[in-house]
């Protein structure tokens, strides 16, 4: 386990084929942390742990970038990467893909940003899937390929409580629940679902809640 506490940025810079076999918890106090938590690398960045991964900026942002492959990270029980003040970034030319058995845990309180470039975004988790932006918003962008998220054991959930949700494709857009439902609520604006070519598809064996109370509801393909 790597433990940097620091006043200013931890900076983590991978070499080509580079891997992190253990935990990297970077740590900054609230009254010394200034700036911000940065992973780079020129070919891919691969963070495993057997137990956990916490990636934590109390102050500023979390950034994790990969310019050439791909951003995987990888937890038998958990993944949390928390930005309590700015923002998380995650970044990739090929694909992003978070994986845990337990639960995937993405929180910021201004935005998150997850973006693939060419290939597609994949978080899996076994029990449930919680990416929350309090004040700003939530991006998941893949423009080739697909945005997939799972959840087998329990749900997945996405709200927005002021603002507005939004789901864009140029190919197509699947959200499937095996077991229970899938609930997709906005509390005062809109919910939209768009694809530009292909389909929408929304499936479930127990139950499809799509609500907005205040505003809208669009589906468009």
């Amino acid at each position: 386990m790597y433990t940097i506490p620091a006043v200013q940025a931890p900076s983590v810079t991978l070499s080509k084929y580079g891997q992190v076999a253990h935990s990297v918890t970077t740590v900054q106090r609230r009254d010394q942390a200034v700036a911000s938590v940065r992973i780079t690398m020129d070919d891919s960045v691969r963070i495993t742990r057997r137990d956990s991964v916490r990636i934590t900026a109390a102050a500023d942002s979390v950034r994790i970038t990969a310019q050439g492959e791909s951003v995987r990270i990888t937890a038998l029980d958990s993944v949390r990467i928390t930005a309590s003040s700015g923002s998380v970034r995650i970044t990739a030319r090929d694909s992003v893909r978070i994986t845990a058995r337990d639960s995937v845990r993405i929180t910021a309180r201004d935005s998150v940003r997850i973006t693939a470039r060419e290939d597609s975004v994949r978080i899996t988790a076994l029990d449930s899937v919680r990416i929350t932006a309090r004040e700003d918003s939530v991006r998941i962008t893949a423009h080739d390929d697909s945005v997939r998220i799972t959840a087998q054991a329990d749900s997945v959930r996405i709200t927005a409580h002021d603002d507005s949700v939004r789901i864009t494709a140029s190919d197509s857009v699947r959200i499937t629940a095996h077991e229970d439902s899938v609930r997709i609520t906005a509390h005062e604006d809109s919910v939209r679902i768009t694809a530009h070519e292909d389909s929408v598809r929304i499936t479930a064996d127990g139950s499809v809640r799509i609500t907005a109370r205040r505003d809208e509801l669009a589906l468009a393909a």
